[in-house]
């Protein structure tokens, strides 16, 4: 993980618990209340202010797959990223990917990287 986040140029806290998160109307911000640990041992709490929040947590390990108008008829390939293989299959075919987690990153690079 802290290679990927090296190299991708992610800001990254590990030892991180997120202790909740409201939509403040008047600033049009979320505020989010995070406890992080810091070099010391000790802890911190920290607020934040973005304009987005994604709840990027992965935690149901079910495969989410929206049903979308047209593809029970679709003729091409349909998969969730949990049953994605090797890229190279898909070398000079068109792809969609739809969302916008890891998995979606990984495979949206590995497909252009094979020239997809």
């Amino acid at each position: 993980l802290e290679m990927y986040t090296k190299v991708m140029e992610l800001n990254y806290w590990s030892s991180t618990e997120c202790m909740g998160a409201s939509f403040d109307e008047a600033t049009k911000e979320w505020v989010v209340k995070v406890v992080r640990g810091v070099n010391n041992g000790g802890r911190e709490e920290v607020t934040l202010r973005p304009k987005q929040l994604i709840l990027a947590t992965g935690m149901s390990g079910v495969p989410n797959v929206p049903d979308l108008p047209g593809m029970h008829t679709f003729k091409g390939e349909i998969h969730h990223s949990s049953k994605h293989g090797d890229s190279v299959a898909y070398a000079d075919k068109k792809a969609v990917v739809v969302g916008s987690n890891n998995s979606a990153h990984d495979i949206c690079a590995a497909l252009w990287e094979n020239d997809a």
